[in-house]
């Protein structure tokens, strides 16, 4: 099973997720915003949950030693990025990553591109550049929270060793990438969520 539910963040008020450490990180965030959008990508773990039979309320959720969100009856990741929440859901580890699309400085191509990658960047021209930037990205963040290790080495990571699907999708007229790493045997189905009732 791999699952990945994507929706955009509703005009909703915050509430009590039911679960009281994801509750603090919510109340711990810095601003309205990443409140709103830890909020929702919670819900949205629920209603993936609640889509596939689970009963969240007989699942426990828990962080790993290096603070990745876990649970004792399923593997699932979470991500968001401006207006959009992303959840993959598995019986085996995965991670998700979703990044709204933006100009990206080509400086950080240094930082996280292997030499095969940077090879790839080069041979661009300056519009697919920052896309691409992105795209790697998500793929290189999905595989890292695939793995639950405590740092992230950007430039170690490439989808070409790992089994990574991506997509682009649109939500409120603004244009993401998300990427999910999984296992091999397994292809995601995707799952817009128009509401969070």
């Amino acid at each position: 099973m791999l699952s990945v539910f994507y929706a955009i963040i509703p005009d909703g008020k915050i509430e009590k997720t039911g679960n009281i450490l994801r509750d603090e990180e919510i109340c711990s965030a810095l601003n309205e915003k990443v409140k709103r959008q830890k909020f929702f990508a919670w819900k949205l773990l629920q209603k993936g949950l609640n889509k596939l039979g689970f009963n969240p309320l007989d699942i426990e959720f828990f962080k790993s030693g290096n603070g990745k969100w876990t649970s004792n009856k399923v593997n699932f990741s979470i991500s968001h990025s401006e207006k959009a929440v992303v959840v993959a859901i598995s019986d085996l580890p995965v991670g998700v990553d979703v990044e709204k699309q933006k100009n990206v400085p080509e400086t950080l191509a240094l930082k996280i591109l292997t030499n095969d990658e940077l090879k790839e960047f080069n041979l661009l021209n300056c519009e697919e550049k920052s896309d691409y930037l992105i795209k790697k990205w998500t793929e290189k963040e999905s595989i890292f929270k695939s793995l639950d290790e405590k740092v992230c080495k950007h430039k170690l990571l490439c989808a070409k060793d790992n089994a990574v699907t991506s997509k682009i999708f649109e939500i409120d007229n603004q244009t993401y990438f998300l990427s999910v790493c999984h296992h091999p045997d397994f292809t995601p189905e995707f799952f817009f969520i128009e509401n969070f009732n």
